[in-house]
């Protein structure tokens, strides 16, 4: 499958969405699926990173739609989504979802940043 969702075991209120090549629309929503039914047991504040290095965007349908149906399913524990490796063209898309569903989207170049953003949003949720 061309993403993985799972917690992170080092960061216990973060869960990441793993792509690999060749990503497609259909999974990505699968994906998101998983992320949500985790969060939304997991019940406290936490953080979701997409890490989508070297995984190019999938072809076909409307990337602004697909992103904002997921973000539209968004459970509220949900205070961090960062985007790892994201290409410029995502970057500005997830600025568009981020104006319209909140502050919570964020692309960021590494891991570390990443991590530091969930747990400064997680921190302050608290």
């Amino acid at each position: 499958m061309p993403y993985e969702t799972f917690w992170d075991d080092a960061h216990p209120d973060t869960i990441i969405i793993k792509a690999t090549p060749p990503k497609d629309w259909e999974s990505f929503h699968l994906a998101c699926g998983e992320a949500i039914e985790m969060a939304t047991a997991h019940g406290k504040p936490l953080g979701v990173i997409f890490d989508v290095t070297n995984a190019p965007e999938p072809a076909g349908k409307n990337t602004l739609l697909n992103l904002r149906t997921q973000a539209a399913r968004l459970p509220t524990n949900i205070h961090a989504v960062v985007v790892v490796g994201y290409s410029t063209v995502g970057r500005t898309f997830l600025d568009i979802i981020g104006i319209v569903f909140g502050e919570r989207y964020r692309a960021v170049d590494t891991l570390d940043e990443a991590y530091d953003i969930v747990a400064e949003r997680v921190a302050a949720a608290r």
